[in-house]
Formats: structure tokens, C-alpha cells, sequence
């Protein structure tokens, strides 16, 4: 499948559960996914297991300066038309 095929994805919290399984899914249908998480060995740990196409972001989204941090790096990886 490819229907999301030159897209990115940004999923919170994916370093476990539904979000781990939204990334794989999200990875299967050829989109670039980016995770987040607070735990920056469980970050490693879902990147390393979800392979190719993924990238881990350490952030804590209750905390606002983690949230803007992540939306710069973000930003920095979409190119908008």
C-alpha cells in the first residue's frame, strides 16, 4: 500500500500501544512518521523496532517548551506549498 506515500506524519506518544500501532500502520502505507514520547530510551527502543522511515523526538507535550520545540523541528522537515 502506498496511500501515504509522500506524506509525514507526526504521532504523539507512539512509543507504545495504539500510537506504536498507528505508526506502523502509518509506515506500511509509505508515509515518513516521526514519533514522540517522553522517555527517551523508549523513543530508541520504538525507532529501532518500527525501522526504516521513522524518526524519534523526545518531548513532553504537557510541558510548552517541549511543545514548541517540536513544532519547530517539524516544521524544519515539511516543506509547504
Amino acid at each position: 500500500m502506498s496511500q501515504l506515500q509522500n506524506k509525514v506524519a507526526l504521532i504523539t506518544g507512539a512509543n507504545s500501544g495504539i500510537g506504536y500501532a498507528t505508526a506502523a500502520e502509518f509506515l506500511a502505507q509509505g508515509a515518513k512518521v516521526i514519533i514522540t514520547g517522553r522517555k527517551e530510551a523508549a523513543i530508541k527502543e520504538a525507532v529501532a523496532s518500527l525501522g526504516n522511515g521513522v524518526e524519534g523526538f523526545v518531548a513532553d507535550q504537557s510541558k510548552l517548551q517541549d511543545a514548541e520545540a517540536l513544532a519547530k523541528h517539524v516544521k524544519g522537515k515539511i516543506r509547504f506549498n
